[in-house]
């Protein structure tokens, strides 16, 4: 019978080791428009894996180095928490609204329109981006923006993409520390399946768009929150299992679409309950 120290050891290492395949996939060059989009999909778990591993470390022997910075702890600590959604119990419906309305929305409003040099153009400027796979909504830049742990403010940024970069490398030393290495290859991940051609995006207004999803006109900062929804589950049900027999799936693959699918049906139980 494994201990307990060799249960929790046995589940970090696989979650590490999970995550060295996926990024090690991501540096073929094929992938290369696929994979800004698809490492931010996965940057919330990634910050779960951490955390987890931060967090319980005393108990696994010899203990890695995970030195982190309080920033990118932080960072990591913010982007984990978004994956609670509407269970945020320091935000729940209301807050997670007045947040995805200011900090999401608004900033990329704020940072997109209103640029255009001629004012009769402006009404061609767009500020939400939409990410299909084989049809499929499985990300937004806003999705992206609430679940990368990173202020948006920041994202944008003269430095922002340094800051970024930054962070995930030392994402990245901690992934190593805890067993993750970029030149595994098997069991491959979905990185190594997705293909560019099935991949495609589009750019519309994000007030135009949220006015005829899910509710319609009357509520478009919650239709944005559902379709944030949406891509999640679509992510964790459909890109995630490509190339994966789902009858069997790895352990940490199995983890992220449990968490994931925990989380969006209590969200929506508790918006059926407290609509805000």
């Amino acid at each position: 019978m494994p201990t307990r120290e060799e249960v929790v050891s046995a589940g970090v290492t696989q979650d590490a080791k999970y995550m060295g395949r996926f990024f090690g996939a991501l540096l073929d060059p094929r992938h290369e428009a696929l994979a800004g989009i698809v490492s931010f999909c996965m940057m919330p778990f990634t910050s779960l894996v951490i955390h987890e591993a931060r967090a319980k470390i005393n108990m696994i022997t010899p203990s890695p180095s995970l030195d982190f910075s309080a920033e990118a702890a932080e960072v990591c600590a913010r982007s984990r928490n978004s994956l609670k959604l509407f269970e945020d119990n320091q935000r729940w419906v209301t807050g997670q609204l007045d947040f995805y309305r200011k900090e999401i929305i608004g900033t990329h409003s704020d940072h997109f329109l209103g640029n255009t040099w001629l004012r009769l153009a402006r009404f061609l400027e767009v500020d939400l981006a939409l990410f299909t796979y084989n049809g499929i909504i499985f990300s937004t830049n806003h999705s992206a923006a609430f679940h990368i742990g990173i202020k948006s403010k920041l994202l944008f940024k003269k430095d922002g993409g340094a800051y970024v970069k930054s962070i995930t490398e030392q994402m990245g030393r901690c992934l190593a520390a805890l067993g993750a290495s970029i030149d595994a290859d098997d069991p491959k991940t979905f990185a190594s399946h997705i293909t560019r051609r099935a991949l495609d995006d589009s750019e519309v207004r994000a007030d135009r768009y949220y006015r005829q999803v899910f509710n319609g006109r009357e509520t478009p900062v919650l239709n944005g929150l559902l379709t944030n929804f949406q891509a999640m589950v679509n992510f964790a049900t459909s890109l995630l299992v490509t190339g994966a027999d789902v009858l069997d799936l790895e352990y940490t693959v199995f983890k992220i679409r449990f968490v994931t699918l925990y989380h969006v049906l209590a969200s929506l139980a508790r918006l059926g309950s407290d609509p805000g």
